[in-house]
């Protein structure tokens, strides 16, 4: 009998990294990279206004209040003309900071007169400005292999246009039900028997963990049906078993598993409820 903790230190030292897919980004919600994510390019991709206001020079500002003609308007998405000396650029959050200009007063910090605008605030050097790959710089890792992708991830994803993105397969994990006693959902629940329950809790947490739970049934306790249906699983990453394992006469499943090439590496582990609990590979 071992640990608790033995016990999954053996089970984890057997697991094996399972091979890279290309997934759609949206459809990688919960997968695992299967490869290190680096930036193809800046983020931003250029200098750009972090608030509506507008865009000034600082020499153009010598004292407070200042009047300033606005010579230009420069939507998100636009393409601004160079600042002129002496002038301000009307300037919307996200839009790119016109060639000469060194801070973005915000709108609340001035008065609109017409054709000019008021600064009631002098602005810091660079203030309200987000500078060309603030966020993240060209050829940075971004996401380690390995991360799980949860929505911000994706997002990340999304920013650096990866319309696929490398992931590890989902495990396929085999689940299958042993005992005379008990019976499907779609079978009578004659007097003696019980319902299956237990495969329909494992293959419901193989789904939570991100796996892929593939249901082979109930195998009576008969040695040659639970090595047939032992073998239409033999495709799966991994094997979940639920019973046969104690010291029933009719306990075969730990029989089956080290016959053949199949290894037991541990049956029985010091906990309660679970004691005859029992791990191998073939």
């Amino acid at each position: 009998m071992i640990s608790v903790g033995l016990a999954q230190q053996t089970i984890l030292a057997r697991m094996r990294t399972l091979p890279g897919e290309l997934v759609p980004l949206t459809e990688t919600l919960g997968r695992y990279l299967s490869e290190d994510i680096t930036a193809g390019f800046d983020i931003p991709l250029w200098d750009n206004s972090a608030m509506d206001g507008y865009a000034v020079r600082l020499s153009d500002i010598a004292a407070i209040p200042t009047r300033l003609p606005v010579t230009q308007v420069i939507p998100a998405g636009g393409t601004p003309e160079p600042l002129r000396p002496g002038s301000a650029a009307r300037i919307m959050t996200g839009a790119p900071i016109p060639e000469g200009a060194e801070a973005v007063v915000m709108r609340e910090d001035t008065a609109e007169l017409g054709g000019s605008v008021e600064i009631r605030r002098a602005p810091k050097k660079a203030g309200n400005i987000r500078f060309k790959g603030e966020d993240i710089k060209a050829g940075t890792v971004v996401l380690k292999r390995g991360a799980l992708l949860g929505p911000s991830q994706i997002g990340i994803l999304a920013s650096l246009r990866l319309a696929s993105v490398p992931c590890t397969r989902r495990p396929v994990v085999a689940v299958l039900s042993t005992g005379d006693e008990v019976v499907d959902l779609d079978q009578p629940l004659t007097p003696g028997k019980i319902p299956s329950s237990n495969s329909y809790t494992l293959c419901g947490l193989v789904q939570e963990l991100g796996a892929t739970p593939l249901y082979v049934g109930i195998a009576r306790d008969d040695r040659a049906d639970i090595e047939g249906r032992l073998k239409a699983a033999s495709a799966a990453d991994l094997i979940l078993t639920s019973g046969g394992v104690s010291v029933g006469d009719f306990d075969f499943i730990k029989d089956v598993m080290t016959s053949g090439g199949n290894r037991m590496e541990f049956w029985q582990v010091a906990m309660k409820p679970g004691k005859p609990l029992a791990f191998g590979f073939t």
